[in-house]
């Protein structure tokens, strides 16, 4: 599209709307009555002219009362995986204590939500909440299921931040700037 002339940066962004369950694709700038303040950009981990892998920093995830969960890994933000992969020792930290009612399925009661705390994501001098209901996904069947998994170690990448984190904010894919941006959804 950039090379076409059909836009004039070559960004794109991902923008849901509260809930995160319906969305949209902006190819080219974003208008500001689009986003909720600022958007708050990070740096690609591995830049290069042309972006093939979308991959930041993460500082760390805490959860609300500053108990750290994982320090300083780099995760690939992918749209088209519905879950995120992290770190297996933040998830068994996370969920030591729902594991013991999960079922066969991993299917977990969504009261445990209640008992979830907030997860605060640290990302290059700024951070993004991460609320249990966003991250534990309630199904059709009335139960929920943890929209985090631990990453499996054949996959060449420490962590994958999928839609259960990305839809909750408004993504920009900066491939001029090599960075990625994040805003709150309007």
């Amino acid at each position: 599209m950039h090379s076409q002339g059909l836009i004039t940066r070559r960004v794109f962004s991902f923008v849901f709307k509260r809930g995160g369950v319906d969305g949209t694709v902006i190819f080219g700038e974003f208008s500001k009555d689009q986003i909720r303040g600022r958007v708050h950009y990070v740096p690609l981990v591995h830049s290069s002219p042309t972006v093939t892998s979308w991959i930041v920093q993460v500082e760390s995830i805490t959860c609300e009362d500053g108990t750290s969960l994982v320090d300083n890994f780099s995760a690939l933000l992918d749209t088209g995986s519905s879950r995120s992969y992290l770190p297996r020792i933040l998830v068994d930290r996370l969920f030591s204590g729902v594991w013991a009612i999960t079922s066969a399925n991993g299917d977990i009661p969504c009261s445990a939500r209640e008992e979830m705390p907030k997860l605060i994501v640290n990302l290059h001098r700024f951070h993004l909440s991460w609320l249990p209901k966003q991250y534990i996904v309630q199904l059709d069947t009335g139960l929920c299921q943890p929209g985090i998994q631990a990453i499996d170690p054949s996959v060449p990448v420490e962590a994958v931040l999928g839609l259960s984190f990305l839809r909750h904010s408004i993504t920009v894919f900066d491939a001029d700037s090599l960075r990625v941006g994040f805003a709150g959804i309007v």
